[in-house]
Order: structure tokens, then sequence, then C-alpha cells
């Protein structure tokens, strides 16, 4: 069974939801939370680095996924 996950502060459109089970293969889409959508959007577009915002976005995809992200994350 694949997940993909949503790390952005709007949902799928039905559309999109339907190709993105067709063409990736997945049987189950996770959205942010409606808190961690609302963060998202407000990390600044403007900075050249973007990792110092993003700890609580890795906590809830670690606590989700079952791959751990450590290896993922290294810089």
């Amino acid at each position: 069974m694949s997940t993909l996950f949503l790390i952005f502060n709007h949902q799928l459109t039905a559309l999109q939801e339907e190709d993105a089970r067709i063409t990736l293969g997945v049987d189950i889409i996770h959205n942010l939370p409606e808190e961690l959508q609302e963060f998202w959007s407000s990390i600044p577009s403007n900075k050249p680095e973007i990792k110092p915002y993003l700890n609580p976005i890795e906590t809830w995809l670690s606590s989700q996924a079952k791959v751990k992200l450590e290896p993922f994350l290294k810089e």
C-alpha cells in the first residue's frame, strides 16, 4: 500500500486526487492537518533557506510515515 503525503496549504481537487492514484499508484493520500497548513502558508517566501521553519512539518511527517525520515533530511 502506497501513501502520498501532501505538504501544501490546500486540498487536491477530485481530478488531481484521481490522477495521483492512477499515475503515482497511491492508495492513501494524507493532507497536512489544518494547523500545519496554516503554518506552511506562513513560512516566508523570501528566505533563501526554509529548513529552520520545518520542524513541525518534519515531526508530523515522521509520526505518520512508516519509513524514518532522518536519512532523507540530511543537508
